[in-house]
């Protein structure tokens, strides 16, 4: 069995249970004064922790692509789906058991992220991004760059921050933070130690 891991208990109790936000395991005693003294936190018993969700399918549709890397819902039963390998990028629109493909897109995209209810930021895995008008199909170049990084995944947070994951062969891999103008408020690309804290940023949530 493992002991208490917060480093209060010194009779070595056999833990119970886990608090995801302090990544703290617990004895029972220490259970029950965490959630007292961090009502807010989930506090789980071990056995529970990777039963809490279930995944399973309601419906499936089969492609021509040979994989879809990137998915936008849109409106309504309305989806972007697009496969960076094939080069297109799909407009469709799910009914029972089947699609239909409104609009095609020839391209390679990386990443897609909705900036309003009209535009689309595409990562196709240069500096900069482009910005994708969904009422009438233009594409055009966005404020976002990233040079001299190449972008991958891109993220738009609820204060409409865009965050971008970025690299190249030579110049590292980071993170960059950009407000609603373009302008950089932010670069991730070391640590403390000035080692580099990411490998393949190809996914960014918040």
């Amino acid at each position: 069995p493992i002991g208490c891991r917060t480093g209060l208990c010194k009779t070595g109790m056999t833990v119970t249970s886990k608090c995801l936000q302090c990544d703290f395991y617990l004895c029972e005693n220490r259970r029950q004064q965490h959630i007292k003294e961090k009502s807010e936190h989930n506090v789980m018993y071990i056995k529970e922790i990777g039963k809490k969700f279930e995944m399973f399918s309601v419906k499936t549709f089969t492609t021509d692509l040979n994989y879809i890397n990137c998915v936008l819902p849109d409106q309504g039963d309305k989806l972007w789906i697009g496969c960076y390998y094939d080069g297109v990028l799909y407009h469709i629109q799910l009914q029972d058991q089947e699609f239909t493909i409104i609009n095609r897109i020839n391209m390679k995209v990386y990443y897609m992220a909705r900036l309003s209810q009209n535009k689309i930021l595409l990562s196709i895995g240069e500096s900069r991004l482009k910005l994708l008008d969904t009422e009438t199909g233009e594409i055009t170049d966005s404020v976002y760059d990233v040079s001299p990084f190449c972008s991958l995944a891109v993220h738009i947070t609820s204060n409409n921050q865009v965050i971008i994951g970025a690299g190249d062969t030579t110049s590292g891999v980071v993170v960059m933070v950009l407000d609603n103008k373009g302008t950089r408020l932010s670069v991730y690309e070391h640590d403390q130690h000035n080692q580099p804290i990411f490998t393949s940023p190809v996914s960014i949530t918040s």
